[in-house]
């Protein structure tokens, strides 16, 4: 009840009080972390925009909030505050990454301010069946949205099949997030290996997320992690676990990621909640291990090589829905069901799918320069 008038309260004030639009509103993860596109580019106008605009942080999570102003030094306020309900009513801009969740306590807000949708990335298979994503329908949304964020046309077009903007709506300047891998120093990447205590090659392991099942770490009927992390030791190798956080809550006492202590020295699990950014550890990565997750898009500018492992494709389309490309022949690496493949992929030195991996990146990422929040923000300006 309390929030029924809380929300009626805000439509009724929405009415009257004016938008200004010296304020941009930033928020991630329907309100629930701080990350992804919207955190990059918040950094950026903190950082290289200061003063032009006023950039708040709205957000769900108390931590959140004491993060951003305590180590990020930024201005930021809970959704459901006083302060953060009137930053909301008086915002003339929202930058979002997951929907306007991630800045409004209600989404239905009236004579709301323009909203820039930087996307979570680009989408690999359809929201549901038919590979439409009918909730983006409420409240308007598809038509009040200013624009929604792309890295390319075709990446756009693939973006519309689950959230059918209007063409006219889709703005290609490449995502803020994948700017770093431009515009960081040899002297970060060594800070940030330092951070994961890592050394030698670095693999990234970042499956997706199952609606129904946990994911399987290592899927091998072979799997010998003895054997494996010996193979590691010898040639001073390192996989970084990055299991999705809906892996994290699913966990039982037998689950991989609650043993492998025995072989931490060269398996090591790096949780969203150890280190935030992924973005940074695909910086440090030499190779990215995968199945159906969309990071493997990003992961292209860096031109370095993706393996994939596949073990339930089968199962894994009929519960989450279809494939926006034919994941087998548009995803420019090898595809490995067991650990023998596995190992001998790991020692190969030819780079088969190097030349796959540069048409599919030129039909990905118009952009390759590490110039993408500039664009939004000159974008913005122009409004």
């Amino acid at each position: 009840m309390l929030r029924l008038v809380l929300t009626f309260f805000v439509k009724c004030a929405s009415l009257f009080i004016t938008r200004s639009n010296k304020i941009i509103v930033f928020g991630a993860f329907m309100g629930n972390a701080y990350g992804d596109n919207s955190a990059h580019f918040f950094e950026y106008c903190n950082k290289h925009r200061v003063g032009i605009y006023r950039y708040i942080w709205l957000s769900d999570n108390k931590q959140v909030i004491n993060f951003v102003k305590s180590q990020k030094n930024r201005e930021a306020y809970l959704k459901k505050s006083i302060k953060g309900i009137w930053i909301s009513l008086r915002a003339g801009v929202f930058i979002t990454s997951h929907g306007l969740e991630d800045v409004l306590i209600d989404t239905s807000i009236t004579r709301r301010g323009k909203e820039i949708y930087l996307h979570h990335g680009i989408p690999i298979r359809g929201a549901d069946g038919s590979g439409l994503n009918y909730n983006f329908f409420k409240n308007n949304r598809l038509m009040l949205m200013e624009k929604m964020v792309s890295t390319s046309i075709w990446a756009g077009e693939q973006q519309r099949k689950n959230f059918p903007v209007a063409k006219s709506k889709v703005l290609v300047t490449g995502l803020p997030r994948n700017d770093i891998f431009f515009n960081r120093t040899r002297d970060y990447v060594s800070e940030v290996r330092k951070k994961i205590s890592v050394d030698g090659k670095v693999i990234l392991y970042a499956p997706t997320w199952r609606k129904k099942k946990k994911t399987i770490f290592f899927p091998f009927k072979d799997c010998d992690l003895d054997y494996l992390s010996d193979f590691l030791r010898k040639t001073n190798s390192t996989i970084i676990i990055r299991p999705h956080s809906v892996d994290m809550k699913r966990l039982s006492k037998n689950d991989l990621i609650n043993n492998y202590h025995k072989y931490s020295d060269v398996i090591k699990l790096v949780t969203v909640s150890e280190y935030s950014d992924t973005q940074d550890l695909m910086l440090i990565s030499d190779i990215l291990i995968t199945d159906y997750s969309s990071i493997f898009y990003d992961y292209l500018l860096l031109d370095r090589p993706i393996f994939f492992f596949p073990y339930d494709f089968e199962e894994y389309e009929s519960i989450m829905g279809a494939f926006l490309a034919d994941y087998m022949n548009e995803t420019p690496g090898e595809k490995i069901y067991c650990q023998e493949s596995f190992i001998k992929c790991l020692m190969g030195s030819e780079d088969k799918y190097k030349k796959i991996r540069k048409e599919i990146l030129l039909k990905v990422h118009h952009y390759r320069d590490g110039n993408s929040s500039k664009r939004i923000f000159d974008f913005i300006s122009s409004l």
